[in-house]
C-alpha cells in the first residue's frame, strides 16, 4: 500500500519504487511528495496530469533558495518521470528555483577556539537568576565535541 491518495498515487508510487530499487533511501524526497500528493488531492481532487498550477514550484514565505530546491526537486523528477511512463506532465524549467547558495563552513583556529571557551568559562553570575555561567560552557563544549549545529 502506497499511502498516495491523490489522482498521482500511481505515478509517484512508481517513482518511489525505480528510486529505492537504484538503492536511493529517498527519504526527505518522499516526505516532499507525500506532501505534495495531499495538497493534489486536496486542491485537484481527481486530477490526474501534473500541471503548472500543481507544480509547486513558487516560494514559500521566508523560504530559503535551498530549501525550495529541495521541495521542488522530487516534483520536477515525478514530472519527468511521468514522461518516461507516457503521461502528461509539466516539468519545472531548469534554473528555477535560481542557483543554490553553497556554503562554506568557517574552521575555527587552536587560538580562537581557546579565546570562545575562556570567554564562555569566565562569564559571570547574574542578578537575573538561573546558572548561565555553568550551563554556557556545557553547551559551547557539546557542540564543539559532538559536531552539534547551532541550528
Amino acid at each position: 500500500m502506497s499511502g498516495f491518495v491523490s489522482g498521482l498515487a500511481a505515478p509517484l508510487q512508481s517513482l518511489l519504487e525505480v528510486k529505492h530499487a537504484i538503492g536511493l533511501p529517498y527519504v526527505n524526497s518522499e516526505s516532499h511528495l507525500r506532501r505534495f500528493d495531499k495538497m493534489c488531492a486536496e486542491t485537484y481532487p481527481g486530477e490526474v496530469t501534473l500541471t503548472k498550477e500543481m507544480a509547486w514550484a513558487v516560494a514559500r514565505p521566508a523560504e530559503h533558495v535551498n530549501g525550495q530546491m529541495r521541495r521542488i526537486t522530487p516534483i520536477r523528477q515525478l514530472a519527468k518521470h511521468m514522461g518516461v511512463l507516457g503521461l502528461a506532465a509539466f516539468v519545472i524549467p531548469s534554473g528555477i528555483p535560481g542557483k543554490q547558495i553553497r556554503y562554506r563552513p568557517h574552521i575555527y583556529s587552536h587560538a580562537q577556539l581557546r579565546s570562545l571557551f575562556n570567554a564562555a568559562d569566565n562569564l559571570q553570575t547574574t542578578g537575573y537568576g538561573g546558572r548561565r555561567e555553568v550551563i554556557i560552557p556545557v553547551i559551547f563544549r557539546m557542540i564543539y565535541c559532538l559536531g552539534l549545529r547551532p541550528s
